[in-house]
């Protein structure tokens, strides 16, 4: 049996959740507004984690955010990601 749930966000962005995961859709706009706010997640969390963990933290958003707006730069993109580790968004 199929469960999904879509919610509509501004522009054309939506989060679907399924029994698995969830996706995030992104339009390119999105995408470009993502790698505007990432490097305040990553301060965010780097600030929470300990040493040396928080580098590793902030780089991986920074990294993260970079191959998102490469990817998606033109035509948007879909992360997706399990429950079990929402992180990943791949």
């Amino acid at each position: 049996m199929r469960s999904t749930s879509r919610a509509r966000l501004r522009h054309d962005q939506s989060v679907d959740t399924k029994w698995w995961g969830f996706e995030i859709h992104l339009d390119a706009q999105v995408v470009n507004k993502v790698s505007e706010y990432s490097p305040l997640i990553g301060h965010f969390v780097g600030a929470l984690l300990p040493d040396p963990i928080d580098t590793i933290g902030e780089a991986y958003c920074e990294v993260k955010a970079a191959w998102i707006k490469e990817v998606g730069k033109d035509y948007g993109c879909k992360l997706v990601s399990p429950w079990g580790a929402p992180g990943m968004l791949i």
